[in-house]
């Protein structure tokens, strides 16, 4: 119990002699640093099954001091290299706002996967994680969540509450007035169209058709009519863009993989 708690949830079962159940219970309680709640459940369950294992008392030996030893040298590097070394492969995130109802609701919690786009490029449909444009660092240093609706090279239009893309209507199950028809309208808002009224007149980036240059996306929030994107400040960069939404691992009973 003691070298679980005070060291690394398995040093206690490589201590007692449970080698392989110590170095599996290390290994994920070094994953789960990237959904906080997990990290508990792991570090709760390594001490209560160190605590009922061992048959009988143990002295102090050479070996629990080795343990020790070894245990505060491992932490060590746990504390130092590992958490940035997961960080290039993903991330947890929260969602503050209610820019990407109905797919993502307030305060959900999301995996982010930074390590797909080092060999894939960004797909339409796909919900990316991007750090402000030029045009947004004035007011903005936090990233930007939002779902990739126009490619490099297409033409973007909006009229008539639809997207087209080279001419031809988009079709986009993931708002709200196709998850719920019902919702469609709400007071004179033409809820969940996808119009450009919701930007200053001065701030309408797709006021007129627009062609996208080399690594270029056009971005938009599922909800509509109450999201800041592309719609008001332009295109995002491919070098903005550092990761995209994977999973959700909170609400628990909303959990599962994010289209």
């Amino acid at each position: 119990m003691f070298l679980s708690r005070l060291i690394f949830p398995g040093f206690g079962h490589i201590y007692i002699g449970n080698i392989w159940l110590g170095i599996l219970l290390i290994i994920i309680f070094i994953f789960s640093s990237l959904i906080p709640f997990f990290t508990l459940l792991v570090f709760s369950f390594a001490v209560y099954d160190a605590y009922r294992r061992p048959p009988v008392h143990r002295q102090i030996s050479k070996r629990f001091l080795l343990s020790i030893f070894v245990g505060i040298i491992i932490t060590g590097a746990f504390n130092f290299y590992i958490p940035p070394l997961i960080g290039k492969f993903a991330e947890s995130r929260y969602i503050p706002s209610g820019v990407m109802l109905p797919t993502l609701e307030i305060n959900d919690r999301l995996i982010i996967d930074k390590w797909s786009y080092n060999f894939q490029e960004p797909k339409r449909g796909d919900i990316v994680i991007f750090m402000p444009t030029e045009a947004l660092k004035k007011l903005y240093k936090d990233p930007f969540i939002k779902r990739i609706i126009g490619l490099p090279g297409e033409t973007i239009e909006v009229k008539n509450g639809k997207v087209y893309v080279n001419n031809k209507p988009l079709e986009e199950k993931y708002l709200a007035s196709a998850v719920k028809p019902q919702e469609k309208v709400t007071g004179n808002s033409k809820y969940q169209q996808t119009i450009i009224e919701v930007c200053p007149p001065d701030r309408r980036f797709l006021s007129k058709s627009i062609t996208l240059p080399e690594n270029s996306y056009i971005v938009m929030g599922d909800n509509r009519n109450h999201s800041y994107d592309s719609r008001c400040w332009g295109y995002v960069p491919r070098s903005n863009i550092f990761g995209k939404v994977f999973k959700r691992f909170w609400p628990i009973n909303n959990a599962g993989l994010i289209e």
